[in-house]
């Protein structure tokens, strides 16, 4: 085992719960043309606002963007046809704190996708108290009033907003375990060629096109084969329709893949080589033209024969470790070290990337720090804020909510409810004390306060989770 492994055993899972004053920031779909709605869930009986995953997510994300620029930098995505994704041939969760923290699904082309679920974990945030079908009228009144001095004959246009201002409970998990830790399984040996580890995601697709002439028209360049064009700009390939098939399974099937028509390419015999572009990967745009990315193309002006290769390749700059762990070649990068293997003679391979720890705890504290300092948020053009008016958190043996069913609030009282519970209880999961903080707002009993399992002070229980940074560390990175 190497010392990268053992340290990460130290850091502890963890979890906080959180009540925050809010509004409803998460719109959903307009009534009756011009109401806009709030998302809404039956909880209890009761009709309550909530807050999306996705949204919360989203917040969390432009709020490290924000305080931490440097290390949370977008990860780089691609797109074509219907799908965007994270492009994993230019980032991994070595080089970028998103992918590593909130996880990832890039789809291959008649291969299996590479998925990755992330650490941080995020519940819904519910609010505590019913929707009571608020709902405000608006109006574009100084716009109006600019237009009628002006001298123009303009009318408001009227709108309503359903409104909601309520108490929120929010939870954040971390899966320690998996945070700065990814695994692909891919089915060609990776290579190495001095400074780059060359991995394939993807086997390459290669059709070659036969009696193809180059054109150059007004300065610009496209292929002809007959009265059918091909135009490449970049990596995008524009192709006549009828340069192509559409390979259906099904008669009635609305959208299936498309290959070369096998009678323009080069070779002999029925199986000539091809390249597949899945529904999802493709657009068939106004003139009548299949659109799709590549890797590369080459044209060969003697044999007029122009070959066209789709493939995957991902380089990362690193140098060979002399190390040996478990049959695994191990390479080492700026933010950490890659190590594969074979599963079987012949493949598929096994690659795993593992966040140097110096880094893994840094991201870690990045995400903790954000959620309990409150995530920037704004609707409408009216900002808001997740700050919390009562915290409690605890590191874990096993990352799971467990204080986030327990609290709840009074409605008339506006009290809170099940703190001690979630401190009294006995619960295996708990790995050492536990952080509890409120405020005049939501305040909790003293006699809860100085029970000796509760740690007042955040910087400490940080501590508590095993990221500090150690000697050995320092060394090692």
């Amino acid at each position: 085992m190497n010392a990268n492994q053992n340290t990460n055993q130290q850091i502890k899972n963890v979890t906080v719960t959180i009540i925050f004053d809010g509004s409803a920031l998460n719109r959903d779909e307009k009534i009756g043309g011009n109401i806009l709605s709030i998302k809404k869930m039956k909880v209890n009986g009761s009709e309550r606002s909530y807050l999306s995953k996705p949204s919360l997510r989203h917040h969390l994300y432009n709020t490290l963007q924000t305080a931490f620029e440097e290390d949370w930098k977008g990860a780089k995505v691609t797109g074509q046809g219907k799908v965007v994704q994270f492009d994993l041939t230019q980032d991994d969760i070595l080089s970028s704190a998103e992918l590593d923290a909130f996880g990832y699904m890039y789809t291959i082309a008649g291969q299996k996708s590479l998925t990755r679920k992330g650490p941080v974990h995020i519940t819904k945030a519910v609010s505590l108290f019913p929707f009571e079908t608020d709902l405000a009228f608006y109006a574009n009144h100084d716009l109006i009033n600019r237009g009628v001095k002006q001298g123009l004959d303009v009318k408001p246009s009227p709108y309503n907003k359903e409104e909601h201002s309520s108490y929120y409970k929010l939870s954040l998990t971390i899966d320690s375990k998996i945070f700065g830790n990814d695994e692909w399984i891919i089915e060609e040996k990776p290579d190495y060629d001095g400074e780059n580890l060359v991995i394939k995601i993807q086997s390459p697709q290669i059709a070659t096109l036969k009696e193809v002439e180059k054109v150059e028209e007004e300065g610009n360049s496209f292929f002809k084969i007959g009265e059918k064009k091909v135009i490449i700009e970049g990596q995008e390939l524009k192709v006549d329709k009828g340069l192509m098939r559409e390979d259906k399974k099904k008669a009635d099937e609305e959208e299936a893949p498309i290959t070369f028509d096998p009678s323009f390419l080069e070779g002999t015999g029925r199986r000539k080589p091809n390249i597949k572009v899945m529904s999802d990967k493709y657009n068939l745009n106004e003139e009548n033209q299949y659109e799709f990315l590549i890797s590369k193309h080459d044209y060969n002006g003697d044999q007029k024969t122009l070959r066209i290769e789709i493939s995957a390749v991902k380089k990362i700059p690193c140098k060979q470790s002399q190390q040996i762990d478990s049959g695994f070649e191990i390479y080492e990068s700026e933010n950490g070290i890659i190590k594969y293997k074979s599963v079987q003679t012949g493949g598929p391979f096994q690659i795993l990337f593992e966040l140097n720890t110096k880094e893994k705890k840094q991201r870690i504290k990045e995400v903790l720090n954000t959620f309990v300092s409150g995530l920037e948020a704004k609707s409408s053009g009216e900002p808001n804020t997740t700050r919390p008016l009562l915290i409690i958190a605890s590191g874990l043996k096993v990352p799971s909510p467990i204080f986030h069913s327990f609290i709840d609030m009074e409605k008339k009282s506006s009290s809170i409810i099940g703190i001690k519970d979630c401190v009294e209880k006995e619960n295996l999961w708990i790995d050492g004390k536990i952080y509890l903080e409120d405020s005049e707002k939501i305040s909790v009993a003293e006699f809860l306060k100085k029970n000796t399992k509760i740690e007042p002070s955040w910087q400490t229980f940080v501590e508590s989770l095993g990221l500090t940074e150690d000697k050995d560390e320092t060394a090692q990175n």
